[in-house]
């Protein structure tokens, strides 16, 4: 199995009160604390003048920048509300979040593992594989999409581009200006794909050249919509991205700067469950009849089968087999008249 060597580009986690055996604020003080431990380093938190996402405080988490101390960046937050404020409005709990800059050296096993006795749920997490050589390419991605390698579960998800491109007044073509982005999935949901041209994005914004201009990103955001992102996802990344999308990822050649690794990876499936993936009854009889209702009328009207005969010939062997999208319970509201 290919491998890719990826990486978490963002990583979000909540954690309930009654499971911290402690005050949140008092547990802002072991996560501080576990953070050192799990390689991040030169790092401050600043109380932000409000809450966060409905919780009662939160801090805004800064790492010096390596370059220059003096400089902080913005690399994730944190929020948590009190227990005897759970009772009002606010969220209760704990949550955190490490931007890209806030991953960076992060040893991700260690950090759930080391959070684990205070049970933590992964709300988002990201992980990203890169190609500088261009052997991946927007192109390419934008090809397998077409050819139907991001199908899950018998149809295509929805896509958007952004394309960065500029008009000639004069001759009214178009030329690019930067990093085109390709979007495969509903954001916001369960899971959603972006492929974007790295290089030259960072083109865009340095003066000087970049020594990557082909470098390409792939990469998937995972979050608990209607879904519960497992724990041991940190330690097996590609078999993440493979669980997402297999048609796709295992089209895609290995990056050429990894070293390849002969062993099989365990493909962790998320659980998706959300509800753009499930559909009705009515909505699987109305596309039967849209897709197949003309070959029903040549096997009932041109060939003179019964009905019954059309049934039995078209039923599968297994006649436990149902349509894996199916939402069940069915509802019982309708009549078989109104199917019609």
């Amino acid at each position: 199995m290919v491998t890719f060597l990826p990486a978490v580009d963002f990583f979000s986690a909540s954690f309930h009160n009654e499971n911290l055996g402690m005050s949140a604020r008092d547990f802002f003080s072991v996560f501080s604390k576990v953070l050192y431990d799990v390689g991040l380093s030169n790092f401050t938190f600043q109380s932000r003048p409000s809450g966060l996402f409905s919780y009662q405080e939160s801090f805004n988490f800064f790492r010096k920048d390596v370059y220059n101390e003096k400089q902080l960046i913005q690399s994730g937050l944190v929020a948590f509300t009190e227990t005897q404020m759970i009772k009002t409005c606010y969220t209760e709990g704990f949550y955190f979040s490490l931007s890209a800059m806030g991953c960076r050296g992060v040893d991700f096993v260690h950090l759930v593992k080391a959070l684990l006795p205070y049970c933590p749920s992964i709300t988002r997490i990201d992980i990203a594989v890169d190609w500088f050589d261009g052997l991946v390419d927007y192109e390419l991605v934008k090809q397998l999409y077409y050819e139907g390698s991001f199908i899950s579960g018998g149809r295509s998800p929805r896509f958007h581009e952004i394309a960065s491109k500029v008009m000639c007044p004069e001759t009214g073509s178009l030329s690019q200006i930067g990093s085109n982005t390709f979007y495969v999935g509903k954001r916001g949901g369960a899971k959603l794909f972006r492929g974007y041209e790295k290089g030259l994005q960072l083109l865009a914004l340095e003066e000087d050249s970049h020594p990557f201009p082909d470098w390409f990103r792939c990469e998937v955001e995972f979050r608990n919509k209607q879904c519960e992102i497992p724990l041991n996802i940190v330690e097996n990344l590609d078999g993440a991205l493979l669980g997402a999308y297999p048609n796709f990822f295992s089209k895609l050649p290995p990056p050429n700067h990894i070293s390849q690794l002969d062993e099989l990876f365990e493909i962790i499936k998320l659980k998706y469950k959300s509800p753009e993936e499930l559909v009705s009854l009515e909505h699987f009889i109305y596309w039967c009849r849209e897709s197949y209702g003309g070959l029903f009328n040549v096997l009932l009207n041109e060939i003179g089968l019964d009905s019954q005969t059309i049934v039995d010939l078209l039923l599968p062997e297994d006649s436990l087999k149902k349509p894996k999208r199916l939402l069940f319970p069915i509802s019982s509201t309708k009549s078989r008249g109104s199917y019609v």
